[in-house]
C-alpha cells in the first residue's frame, strides 16, 4: 500500500493534468466534466475494481455508466455539498471517455490491486472526499466585488459593478438578477419571478424576463431583431413593454425599435439607469437612508442568485466600507 504522502504526490500529479493547458500553464480548476466523471468511475471501483474504462462504459461507448444528475449530486452530497454543481452529469460527451481514462490510470498508479476491499475502498473515499471540496472550492468562487465611494450617484455605482461583472464575463448575470432584484425591492408585495438565466421564455411559457402587472419587462446586454419581435408580440397581445439594455446598447435598441416601428410604444432603458432610479427615490435622496437601500438592493441580489444558480460565483461581495450606523 502507498504512504499517505505518495498518495497525494500522485493525485496532485493527475489533477494538475486535468488543468494544464496547451502552453503549460495551470487553470484555476479542471472542467466540471472531469470532476463528475471521477467522482462517479471511483464509486464504480468500490465494488468493481476494475480498471479497464469499456467495464465503466455505457452500451453506446460514448457515456459513462452511472453518469447522472442523481447519482453525482448524491455522491456531493455524502460529502457535506448539497448545491448544484454541473449541468455535465448525464451528458454525453466524447471527453467522458477520455476524462474516465484518466482517473483509471491515476488509480493504477497507487498500485492497490492486492490491497483488501476494505483498505482500498478507504483510499478512493478519501480520493471523492477530496475532489468533492475542489467542487465546493469552484462553487465558493471569489464573488464580484466593488469599490463604494459614496460620493458616486447611484448610476454610477451600477455602472461600476456592470463593469466589473463584464470583465469577468458574468455581465449578462448582473443584469437579470439585478432587475429582478431592485423590482422586488421596489414592489416588495408583488412576487417577482426568479428564473435562472438558461431558462428560455419559451421553455417557462413567460412573455419575457419579468412580468408585473400588464408590463412585460426584457433584459439583455444586446438587442436581437429575435427580440424585437418578441417585442411585437407583447404589444399585439396588450402589454406594455420594458426593453431594458447595456448603456452602450441603448442607442441600437431605439434604432431596430424605430426600424420596427415601436420605438413610441416601448420603454427603453439602460441597466444602470433603471436600477439607481428607485434607490434615489426609496431613499428619500438621503445618503444615510440610500446606504441601507443600496445594501438590501445587494442582498436581495445575492438571494434571488442563491436560489436558483449553481455558479455561486455571480454573487456580488458587499464591501466593508458600506457604514450601516
Amino acid at each position: 500500500m502507498k504512504s499517505e504522502e505518495e498518495i497525494t504526490a500522485i493525485f496532485q500529479e493527475w489533477y494538475d493534468s486535468l488543468r494544464r493547458r496547451k502552453n503549460g500553464k495551470l487553470n484555476s480548476f479542471p472542467t466540471q466534466g472531469a470532476l463528475c466523471v471521477a467522482l462517479v468511475i471511483l464509486e464504480h471501483l468500490k465494488e468493481n475494481f476494475n480498471l479497464d474504462i469499456d467495464a465503466h462504459m455505457a452500451k453506446s461507448g460514448t457515456q459513462i455508466t452511472g453518469l447522472s444528475a442523481g447519482v453525482g449530486q448524491a455522491l456531493l452530497k455524502r460529502y457535506g455539498e448539497n448545491r448544484l454543481f454541473s449541468s455535465e452529469w448525464g451528458r454525453t460527451s466524447r471527453g467522458s471517455k477520455k476524462y474516465g481514462e484518466s482517473v483509471l490510470e491515476f488509480v493504477s498508479k497507487l498500485d492497490m490491486g492486492k490491497d483488501s476491499k476494505e483498505n482500498r475502498n478507504k483510499i478512493l473515499d478519501n480520493v471523492q472526499r477530496k475532489i468533492a471540496q475542489i467542487i465546493s472550492e469552484y462553487l465558493n468562487q471569489d464573488h464580484i466585488k466593488f469599490e463604494y465611494d459614496s460620493r458616486k450617484s447611484a448610476r454610477q455605482l451600477i455602472k461600476e459593478i456592470m463593469k466589473v461583472a463584464k470583465d469577468s464575463k458574468k455581465d449578462a448575470y448582473v443584469a437579470q438578477y439585478l432587475i429582478g432584484a431592485k423590482l422586488q425591492l421596489r414592489f416588495p408585495r408583488e412576487n417577482i419571478s426568479n428564473e435562472s438565466l438558461t431558462t428560455s421564455d419559451l421553455q417557462s411559457g413567460r412573455k419575457g424576463d419579468f412580468l408585473l402587472g400588464d408590463t412585460v419587462f426584457h433584459i439583455t446586454l444586446n438587442p436581437t431583431e429575435a427580440l424585437m419581435k418578441k417585442c411585437i408580440s407583447n404589444i399585439r397581445e396588450s402589454y406594455k413593454v420594458f426593453l431594458i439594455v447595456s448603456d452602450e446598447a441603448v442607442d441600437a435598441a431605439r434604432f431596430m425599435a424605430e426600424k420596427n416601428t415601436i420605438l413610441d410604444l416601448i420603454a427603453i432603458e439602460s441597466i444602470e439607469s433603471f436600477v439607481s432610479q428607485n434607490l434615489e427615490e426609496l431613499s428619500k435622496f438621503e445618503r444615510k437612508e440610500f446606504v441601507h437601500k443600496f445594501v438590501e438592493l445587494i442582498s436581495l441580489y445575492n438571494q434571488r442568485v442563491d436560489e436558483t444558480e449553481k455558479n455561486k460565483s455571480v454573487m456580488i461581495d458587499i464591501p466593508e466600507n458600506l457604514d450601516l450606523t
